[in-house]
This record gives structure tokens, C-alpha cells and sequence, in this order.
């Protein structure tokens, strides 16, 4: 427990699976001190990672989950709580300080909601306030408020005022009452987002909202981009991101991974990282042996003697390390972590590297011939004179990539992004680039482009200097380019 304030993050969840357990070492890592407990919205289950449980706890129907707060601050006003967080599986720390924040932005208020927008207009078309419907007069009387707000649900933040000042409203039995009511089929959706924040106003409590420059971290949709993670580990205090894709190979998660590698945990986090610390040698013999190396931290290490053939390195960490001109033919390492690895002239021809990060890699005149590397972050990487004929790089993400004379021949490139990639002499004959986006991808008179479409690439390209293209964009537009195969 945290000296001071009391802090508990809640995860409300039917189940418990990788984005779960991601959740849950991303808090003890960047949350030192505070409690994690879970509330368990689906079927009875073993309590995992030695988690608090919120008791008592029920399933509940998709968008549906309001009963669930209620039950929380019942439960922790008895354990002692001074301050509950509400978090989601899709959600992802990414640094420290977040407590300290809450500290401080706090100080003169009980409830912090993201997007906290007060007196929803009665011509809205939200869905929490438009499925209310007539429920609306009834739950105004409730509140005894004639205005509602809204707030966004992930990373609401309740102070033990706010819970004490609902739980012990003239009201609360009635409005309890009506959540329960709100169960059903035909009941409006979502209505955390709406009676939270109202009941701030309801029971006379101070709220805030979130620094509003913070939205674009925390948002319905679309999920968070390899861009967007970017801008977040640029902004000082964007402690999280939302949403992330539970998809254990997406780029955004497994890079978010390695940050929570490199961060220690506090006890009671599983081990996500092999269970031991490797040295060279040790990490060698293990390929030796064929032993599968799942999950395993071998950041830093000079594995350039190893033979890595097959190897099971999924979820790994290569941070940092070096592997030059090391055979990694037909490994399987999705979602693993490799920024800033050394991976010149290795042999990585049908890896399978779906959904792993290979940011800031160097993999110049590396064999990725045929592997997959379907929605893998490979920005600012050094792929120059690289082997990549008939390679997966669908959804790829290559911004800022050097791609000098790389050999994309027969690649898949479809919806990747290039954006600023410098693609000067590259081989992309035969290469699908249909939906890719190429604002201001850099490219030369040896660029080789797909059949049919030079013209298309020329046309709507700008000559920067003599022999040397870049591709237009109306950046405040973030326009998409599609260059299609003259079949379609």
C-alpha cells in the first residue's frame, strides 16, 4: 500500500486473458504502491495474480456495467480506500507519475472523469442520453438536477468524498434501484457515462476533467497507432493510452510490453519475461538444447555466435541486442520486442514476426525474404539493401523506415505505412500497395514501382531537389493514399 493516499485501480472484467495480465503489469510497474483489485463481470473464476477481488461481484451485460461502480465504492468505503480508478483491459500505462498527478490535479476535487462535458444539451444524440429515453424524467428526480453531464468511462477517478457523499444520498436506495432496472434489453446503454458525472453535481462534490489535450490518448476510437504512442511518450503527462488493441501481436501492445519489461515489478506480478536472468552463454545453450525461449529478456546480449533456426522466441525481449549475421530462419518471434537491435545481414527469411517491434532495428542487407511481418513496427529502422521479396508488411508500420535499394519485390505492403519512409532505389515491382499511405515518402529515378504505376506515384509527387521525389500530402487532412494495380 501506498503511504499517503490510499489508491486502488479497479479492472472491470468477464475475463481474464494476455491484454488482462498486460493491464496488470503495466499497474505495478508505473503504480508502485497501489492496490489492483478486480471486479469479475463474467462467470466464477479463480482470483489471478494475486489481485484483491471486489466481493460482492456478478456478470453483467455488455455496455451494461453500471451496477458494477456502485458495488465497488460499497466495498471500498469498508476497505479504507481514499481514491478509486476504474481501468479496462484495452487500456495501457506507459510511464510513471500517474499518482503523483492525481495528487495534484485533485487537490480540489472528488471527481475526475476524461471528456467531462457539463449540461448535455436535451437534443443530444449520445447514446447514454438518447437510449434513456423516458427514463429521463425518473432519474432527474433521482439526481434532483434538470441537467445531466458526460463523462468518458475509462479512468474515471472517484475520491472517498465522492463515495461517501453517494453512498450516503437520501437517494441512493432509488438510484440504485434504477440501475438495476437499467439490466434490461430495451434500457439505456452506458449509463456510467452519464449518472457519474451528474451525481458529482447531485451529491455536491468538486469535479474536473482531464487536461483536454489528453482526449486524443484516451478516445472511443480508433485505436491507438504506432503514431499515436509516439505523441504519448511525448507529452509528459500522458501516463496512459486508449484503446489498444487486445490483440496480442498488435504493434502499439507488444512495444507497450517492452516498456513495462524495463520497468521493475512489484511483487505479486507474474513473470512475463522467462522467469531468469540470461547471459550469453546461457541464452546460446538454450538454443543448443531447443529450448523454446518464449517470453524470454535476453536485452543487450551479443547473441551474434547463436543459431536462432526455428527458434520459439515469441513475446521475447531483444532489446538492444545484437545478432549480427545470425541465422534466424523460420523463428517464431511475434510480439516480440527488438528495438534497437543490431540485426545487420542476419538471416530472417520466413520468420514469422507478426506484431512485433522492430523499431529503431538496424537490418541493413538482412534476408527477411517471405516472413511475415503483418501490423510489425519497424519505424525509423535501418532497412537499407534488405531482403524482403515476398514478404508480409500488410498494415506495417515503416514510417520514417530507410528502405535505400531494399528489395520489396512480390512484398505485400498493403495498408503499411510509409509515411516519410525513404524508398530511394527501392525494388517494388510486382509489390502489392494497395491503400498504403506514402505522404512524403522519399523515392529516386531508381525507385522500381509496380507495373502501371509510376504514373500514378509521379503525379501526385514533387521533385525536392534534382533525382530526388517525395510524395505530396495535405498533412492537416492526414490524406490516404491508394495506388491501385491497374486490374482493379
Amino acid at each position: 500500500m501506498r503511504v499517503g493516499v490510499a489508491t486502488c485501480f479497479v479492472i472491470i472484467s468477464h475475463t481474464v486473458d494476455d491484454a488482462f495480465e498486460d493491464l496488470v503489469l503495466g499497474l505495478r510497474a508505473f503504480c508502485p504502491g497501489a492496490d489492483v483489485a478486480w471486479y469479475n463481470s463474467g462467470p466464477p473464476m479463480e482470483t489471478p495474480f494475486d489481485l484483491r477481488l471486489v466481493t460482492p461481484a456478478r456478470p453483467l451485460k455488455y455496455m451494461k456495467i453500471t451496477p458494477a461502480f456502485f458495488d465497488i465504492f460499497e466495498w471500498a468505503l469498508n476497505e479504507g480506500y481514499d481514491r478509486i480508478v476504474n481501468v479496462e483491459t484495452d487500456l495501457a500505462f506507459i510511464r510513471p507519475g500517474f499518482l503523483d498527478f492525481l495528487d495534484s490535479y485533485m487537490q480540489e476535487a472528488d471527481y475526475l472523469a476524461p471528456g467531462l462535458r457539463r449540461n448535455i444539451p436535451s437534443v443530444s444524440l449520445w447514446p447514454a442520453y438518447r437510449t434513456l429515453a423516458g427514463e429521463r424524467e425518473k432519474l432527474a428526480s433521482i439526481l434532483g438536477t434538470s441537467h445531466v453531464h458526460r463523462g468518458f468511462s475509462p479512468a474515471q477517478v472517484f475520491s472517498r468524498g465522492y463515495i461517501s457523499a453517494v453512498l450516503s444520498s437520501d437517494s441512493y436506495a432509488r438510484l440504485r434501484a434504477f440501475v438495476e432496472q437499467n439490466q434490461q434489453p430495451e434500457r439505456s446503454l452506458t449509463l456510467q457515462e452519464l449518472i457519474l458525472p451528474s451525481l458529482a453535481d447531485s451529491v455536491g462534490v468538486p469535479s474536473r476533467s482531464y487536461p483536454a489535450h489528453l482526449g486524443r490518448f484516451n478516445r472511443f476510437r480508433p485505436y491507438q497507432a504506432p503514431i499515436d504512442l509516439k505523441h504519448a511518450l511525448n507529452a509528459p503527462d500522458a501516463f496512459f493510452i486508449h484503446p489498444v488493441r487486445r490483440d496480442s501481436e498488435d504493434p502499439v501492445r507488444s512495444f507497450v510490453r517492452g516498456l513495462v519489461r524495463d520497468t521493475p515489478q512489484q511483487p505479486g506480478a507474474s513473470d512475463a519475461t522467462g522467469g531468469r536472468t540470461w547471459t550469453k552463454a546461457g541464452a546460446i545453450q538454450a538454443i543448443r538444447d531447443g529450448q523454446a525461449l518464449k517470453g524470454a529478456d535476453l536485452s543487450g546480449l551479443d547473441l551474434s555466435e547463436a543459431d536462432f533456426a526455428g527458434a520459439m522466441l515469441r513475446g521475447a525481449s531483444l532489446a538492444e541486442a545484437t545478432l549480427i549475421g545470425t541465422s534466424v530462419r523460420g523463428a517464431n518471434l511475434s510480439g516480440a520486442f527488438l528495438g534497437g537491435a543490431d540485426l545487420r545481414a542476419a538471416d530472417l527469411s520466413g520468420a514469422f514476426l507478426g506484431g512485433a517491434f522492430l523499431g529503431w532495428v538496424l537490418l541493413g542487407e538482412a534476408n527477411l525474404s517471405g516472413a511475415y511481418l503483418r501490423g510489425t513496427d519497424l519505424h525509423e529502422a535501418d532497412l537499407s539493401c534488405a531482403h524482403l521479396n515476398g514478404a508480409d508488411l500488410s498494415g506495417a508500420y515503416l514510417g520514417d523506415a530507410v528502405l535505400e535499394r531494399a528489395d520489396l519485390r512480390q512484398a505485400n505492403l498493403e495498408g503499411a505505412d510509409l509515411r516519410e519512409a525513404d524508398l530511394s532505389g527501392a525494388l517494388l515491382e510486382g509489390a502489392s500497395l494497395r491503400g498504403a499511405l506514402l505522404a512524403e515518402a522519399r523515392w529516386t529515378p531508381e525507385t522500381r514501382w509496380p507495373t502501371g504505376e509510376f504514373d500514378a506515384v509521379r503525379n501526385m509527387s514533387r521533385e525536392e531537389s534534382p533525382g530526388k521525389f517525395v510524395v505530396n500530402t495535405d498533412e492537416s487532412l492526414q490524406v490516404r493514399v491508394h495506388v491501385q494495380h491497374p486490374s482493379s
